[in-house]
């Protein structure tokens, strides 16, 4: 796993951490027994707010229904973005998944969330 204080990630931005650790992989449950679904639309169904310190090295980002089925949305992404999940042929997700693609440096994620916002307090981590 290799991360530290995943909780951190979740909700909004507040400057707190998770931090994944070089090779590390978080996945979080963004609505638990819950599918958000996306837009339809180009615009950004995810966001992925990265810490300032240390600076970001790449990191690949995937979305799953199931906890063991992933789809790659994005690979090596620096610093923060949103990404548009439905251009990938996804209607609905659950789980978000992220691999810390660099060999030496942490990456500081304080923030993950889609459009749809989950109700208040269920935010789930793995």
């Amino acid at each position: 796993n290799r991360t530290d204080d995943a909780t951190a990630a979740l909700g909004p931005p507040d400057g707190r951490c998770a931090v994944l650790r070089a090779g590390g992989t978080i996945t979080l449950e963004l609505s638990p027994d819950q599918r958000l679904e996306t837009d339809g639309s180009p615009a950004a169904d995810l966001f992925v707010e990265l810490g300032a310190d240390p600076p970001s090295g790449p990191y690949r980002v995937d979305v799953g229904v199931e906890r063991h089925q992933y789809t790659t949305v994005a690979a090596g992404l620096i610093g923060s973005s949103p990404l548009d999940v439905d251009q990938h042929g996804i209607a609905r997700f659950r789980y978000v998944r992220i691999k810390n693609r660099d060999r030496t440096t942490a990456l500081c994620i304080d923030a993950v969330g889609s459009l749809e916002a989950p109700p208040p307090g269920t935010h789930g981590v793995e």
